[in-house]
């Protein structure tokens, strides 16, 4: 694989069309209905699976809960009503471990029946019952899916200089095929509505990401030096166009994966354009905005506010301008959900005072957040078995922490949201998710519900702050922020005086 896919699913999941909701109107709510099996012949039963549900329609201020397994593999479980599709997502969990994940649309009124299978040291899963359809429609894609990318690392591809067009455009012919097997299997899918095969076919198979990755992925790090081979690759790009995406409609708000690759798809081609290799946070927002109206727009621009893919490939962060751009976008917003994401963000524009939180240590005393005044703090929340969490701990301490380690007036408050205190402090041992360097503190058990995340709206990890030395906040920021906006913003404020 050419890059690693360092964060899973992140995201919002927004307004769907009249089309899918006409059956909600005419019949009472009712609650979807799982009663699933656990089929593996190599594997080991799974002793529970944890269900998140979005019935907010945004990838923040999800639902989630647990259920067992019994000693044959099988489990129940119901979701609260709901008038419209919302996205589930299933985590069999082995030893307190997630084993995959499945995602798929509920509609209200499902009654599904499945069995899970580890075929070919995999999953796959099969779908009965009312609603069962589009669940098995959204397996086959994702099954295709699937098969492609394995294919692709078995051939070990080499994108040497000397054949790298000839390697493109064979990769490319590749994506046009799967592409065009896809659109079969979604045509062949008779009993599925029309609105949600659409919504499944942006959802699922996004071939065309694995196109652009593999573009970004050569022009910005191995041939970065080489002015040739970027021509060459910006070329292509040019010729290919969007043949591989399937244009954007108001369906497509409700898609969360496809809106980020349509806003990957825009980040790129600014990159691509840009003279200088840098893409300003400004012009990509104006990208944004400008290219949509209506309700595209409104799901754009909130991908901006909160999407951790923001800050990815831009250079020049500043924190005043990234609120001033939110303050604008907020004009477009008519969304109750959206409107509230935006008034949450007024909590963490540069200058709030930190809500004056209280945490337990590990000698289970009282931590005052307020007590770090005078200190540069860069705030982190995190828990056990979140892979984002880790990839910004080990880009952190490599690239960031060795740099002001030493200095007095900074210091690094380490938040656990995990439930237990054997959890947080096998994550301070570990040292994936923190340092026993920094200043370890944790929720005493109440997790998203601490005070400190319910103001914040704080719903998953990691959650990333920097504050001042006079307790203001100065900036939220996301993972894919570069190493050297993060060295910069925490160079300026140890400058600042206290």
């Amino acid at each position: 694989m050419i890059m690693k896919n360092t964060i899973k699913i992140s995201f919002l999941l927004l307004f769907v069309s009249a089309s899918l909701c006409a059956d909600a109107r005419q019949n009472p709510p009712a609650q979807p209905t799982f009663s699933g099996s656990f089929r593996y012949k190599t594997k080991s039963i799974p002793d529970s699976v944890c269900i998140l549900s979005f019935p907010k329609k945004l990838y923040k201020g999800h639902t989630y809960f647990t259920v067992a397994v019994d000693s044959k593999g099988k489990f129940n479980f119901k979701l609260p009503k709901i008038t419209e599709p919302i996205i589930m997502q299933i985590a069999p969990y082995e030893h307190g471990k997630i084993d995959g994940s499945m995602e798929y649309y509920v509609e209200p009124g499902d009654q599904i029946r499945f069995e899970v299978f580890d075929t070919l040291g995999r999953y796959s899963a099969r779908f009965s019952g009312k609603g069962s359809p589009k669940y098995n429609l959204s397996e086959k894609l994702r099954l295709h899916f699937d098969d492609f990318r394995q294919r692709r690392q078995a051939e070990n591809v080499s994108y040497d200089s000397a054949h790298l067009e000839l390697t493109l455009k064979d990769f490319y012919t590749q994506l046009k095929k799967a592409t065009a097997e896809k659109a079969e299997l979604l045509a062949a899918a008779k009993t599925v509505s029309p609105a949600m095969s659409k919504m499944i076919g942006f959802e699922y198979g996004d071939y065309f990401t694995e196109w652009i990755r593999t573009l970004h992925y050569l022009y910005s790090l191995q041939y970065q030096e080489n002015e040739t081979v970027k021509n060459l690759i910006r070329t292509i790009y040019d010729h290919t166009g969007d043949e591989l995406m399937v244009p954007a409609n108001d369906l497509s708000a409700a898609c969360p994966r496809y809106m980020i690759a349509l806003a990957s798809k825009i980040k790129t081609e600014l990159y691509f354009s840009s003279k200088t290799g840098n893409v300003s946070i400004s012009d990509y927002y104006k990208q944004l905005r400008d290219r949509y109206t209506g309700l595209l727009r409104e799901r754009m621009i909130a991908e901006f506010i909160i999407s951790p893919f923001t800050f990815e490939h831009i250079s020049g962060y500043d924190p005043a301008v990234y609120d001033s751009l939110v303050n604008d976008g907020s004009k477009y917003i008519q969304s109750a959900h959206l409107k509230r994401i935006t008034d949450d963000h007024l909590r963490l524009k540069k200058g709030a005072k930190i809500y004056p939180a209280v945490f337990k240590d590990q000698q289970d005393s009282t931590f005052s957040i307020t007590s770090l005044k005078g200190k540069v703090v860069l705030l982190d929340i995190w828990g056990e078995g979140c892979v984002n969490c880790v990839y910004f701990h080990e880009k952190f301490e490599k690239d960031v922490y060795p740099l002001f380690k030493d200095n007095p007036n900074f210091t690094v408050l380490s938040i656990s949201i995990d439930r237990t205190k054997e959890k947080w402090l096998r994550g301070i041992e570990g040292g994936l998710l923190t340092s026993k360097e920094y200043l370890n503190v944790h929720t005493d058990g109440l997790s998203v519900n601490h005070p400190f995340l319910k103001y914040y709206n704080i719903t998953a990890s990691p959650f990333l702050m920097l504050v001042d030395k006079k307790g203001l906040v100065y900036s939220k920021f996301d993972i894919n922020l570069s190493s050297a906006d993060l060295i910069k913003m925490i160079s300026d404020l140890l400058a600042e005086p206290t």
